[in-house]
């Protein structure tokens, strides 16, 4: 599913939904929560959303998000929310986990659900039972409960029904009578009545309040959600004289909720298939070089075989460089399929220079077929690193070729080439130095993005994957436009393993 797809269908529940990175900024806000806060989505985006929650519900808010991303499961908080014409009103706020590949938490999704009405009328029944004690119990029966814009109960210290109001009669369509056996009738939905059952039971036996869900059947037949909430009355000696029941429909944030746990589905897909897209296109753009060397050989070997002048020992060597772009294929494989799953990196101490030197063999025959003037400057007594040989060679690989593509049209100077390596402190340095286009400003922060590229035939993933590979190594990578003259320079440097031997005098 498109992301365009997922922001309508966001835009299209009927409640305020959200999307948020760990660390709390607002990274999508749909259309319904900018219209009732009065935001743009350019003003809520970040952390501006905070502007709207009432100034002294924010220290919970942000209490509560330090507990989501300790439990990293769903929660729920109350604060108040600001409305477009400034008045602040109770919201209900819902947040779940959206994991990456990796099982790591990538964001949050939410919903605001307003809760004002509801819980105006249980403050409401609260304030009236506690400003009229002069009445009967009788009275505050069909007085308090029978004016309340809410669905009341309330039931005898043996949680058996005594009283319900109006508005709960005209929406099951039953009597009171009936409703006391709502265990039996099919009042509560029979998939959610064995719950409801023995949360009621658990809070009548110990005298403690309830809070749950169930869905209520309506006068039509139709089962519709509530929230139930009940509290017990106490007398002066703290014995249970009744309990009172606050019923509130929650049809719509049932489904809202199940609307957005469908886009959290669709966004965990999306974010799956994106994973698989960049794997496949890396495998493609780092096996392409070997099998390029493969063809090459191939074709080479199948003419000194066809040859009149007969050699065997160069159609052997040929075979055998075969042999090792095919290794060489197979390992890169492998290495990718390590990096993407996450797996240990298979070290080895690699002396950097002789992996350089390897990787220009490689690519001798490209070097010479776009008039590359190469030149290096190896520092000798370079101390060895340790890491992966195949994957340090990949990422001096895609160096070379971007170097060599980047003067592809390059005719009014030297396409000059340059290799370098040196110590830097603790590290060991390794740049690659062109005198081709040189790097765009608009270019300079975005080259080692995935799926970023300025050529237009590339997939952009080369470099992406060479930040991942020089970072698995405790390094660091990064790239320049040089000072001097055309062209641009590519450089990673990771730790040593040892003290220098010797100076660095050039070995080139």
């Amino acid at each position: 599913m498109e992301i365009g797809l997922i922001t309508s269908l966001a835009d299209a529940l009927p409640g305020l939904v959200w999307v948020a990175l760990p660390d709390g900024r607002a990274e999508f806000l749909n259309r319904r929560w900018c219209d009732y806060t009065g935001l743009s989505p350019q003003e809520a985006s970040g952390m501006g959303w905070q502007s709207a929650v009432h100034p002294d519900d924010r220290l919970s808010w942000l209490e509560y998000w330090d507990g989501l991303l300790a439990s990293r499961n769903p929660g729920e908080v109350e604060a108040r929310l600001r409305r477009h014409d400034g008045q602040y009103r109770r919201f209900l706020f819902s947040a779940a986990p959206i994991a990456n590949a990796s099982g790591e938490i990538a964001r949050w999704c939410g919903i605001n659900t307003e809760i004002e009405e509801k819980l105006a009328a249980q403050e409401e029944l609260y304030a009236r039972i506690r400003s009229d004690e002069t009445l009967r119990e009788s009275d505050i029966r069909t007085r308090a409960i029978d004016g309340i814009p809410g669905f009341i109960g309330i039931l005898a210290p043996d949680g058996s029904v005594e009283a319900v109001n109006r508005r709960i009669k005209e929406y099951t369509g039953q009597s009171l009578e009936e409703l006391k056996n709502w265990g039996t009738n099919g009042t509560i939905h029979e998939v959610d009545l064995p719950h409801t059952a023995e949360v009621f039971g658990q809070s009548i036996a110990l005298g403690i309040p309830h809070a749950m869900e169930f869905r209520l059947r309506r006068h039509d037949g139709e089962y519709r959600w509530f929230d139930d909430r009940g509290v017990p009355m106490r007398d002066d000696n703290g014995n249970i004289v009744c309990w009172y029941v606050l019923l509130t429909e929650i049809e719509i944030r049932k489904r809202n909720e199940a609307e957005l746990s469908r886009a959290r589905a669709e966004l965990a897909h999306v974010a799956r298939v994106s994973t698989i897209n960049m794997l496949t296109a890396a495998i493609a753009h780092e096996v392409n070089q070997p099998l390029t060397g493969i063809v090459t050989n191939a074709n080479t070997c199948l003419r000194m075989l066809a040859s009149d002048r007969l050699d065997l020992d160069g159609a052997r060597a040929t075979a055998q460089r075969t042999l090792r772009d095919a290794d060489r294929a197979s390992a890169v494989v492998q290495r990718l399929r390590a990096m993407f799953t996450h797996k240990e990196l298979t070290t080895e101490t690699v002396a950097l220079n002789e992996a350089a030197r390897e990787v220009l063999a490689l690519s001798a025959s490209e070097l010479q077929r776009g008039r590359v003037v190469l030149q290096t400057d190896f520092a000798s007594g370079l101390p060895p690193v340790v890491g992966d040989r195949v994957q340090l060679q990949q990422v001096i690989m895609n160096f070379v070729v971007n170097a060599a593509d980047a003067m592809r049209d390059v005719d009014d100077r030297p396409r000059s080439l340059s290799i370098a390596t040196t110590l830097d402190g603790p590290e060991v340095l390794l740049s690659v130095r062109d005198a081709g286009i040189g790097i765009a400003p608009e270019s300079a922060g975005k080259l080692f993005e995935a799926f970023y590229s300025t050529k237009g035939h590339g997939m952009g993933v080369g470099l992406s994957v060479s930040r991942s590979i020089i970072q698995s190594h405790g390094g660091r990578i990064w790239a320049v436009a040089n000072d001097d003259c055309p062209g641009s320079t590519f450089s990673f440097a990771i730790p040593c393993c040892s003290p220098p031997a010797a100076s660095q005098a050039s070995e080139g």
